[in-house]
């Protein structure tokens, strides 16, 4: 993944986002790079949380020149349907 694939699919985000909507969104504009990350976790317990705590970390990490802003925690739906908690995000 790289800093580019990020700014991309920010740009196709509204104003606000969460960190699901942002690696839905991922997956379907970058399937072939996000499928080779996951492949890269095929041994772990967790590898979908495994990958997507990792562009989590990516988006916290380099929000301020990905032009976000963490909003807090808001709950919301994974990608296996669970319900649970995930950071909102706002564009600056």
């Amino acid at each position: 993944m790289q800093k580019e694939h990020f700014e991309t699919v920010i740009a196709q985000m509204g104003p606000t986002f969460t960190s699901h909507a942002f690696i839905e969104r991922f997956m379907s504009m970058y399937e072939s790079v996000y499928v080779g990350r996951l492949s890269g976790y095929s041994e772990a317990k967790a590898s979908f949380r495994t990958l997507h705590a990792q562009i989590g970390r990516y988006l916290a990490q380099h929000a301020e020149e990905l032009g976000i802003r963490p909003s807090g925690p808001v709950p919301s739906k994974n990608i296996k349907g669970n319900e649970t908690y995930c950071q909102k995000w706002e564009k600056l």
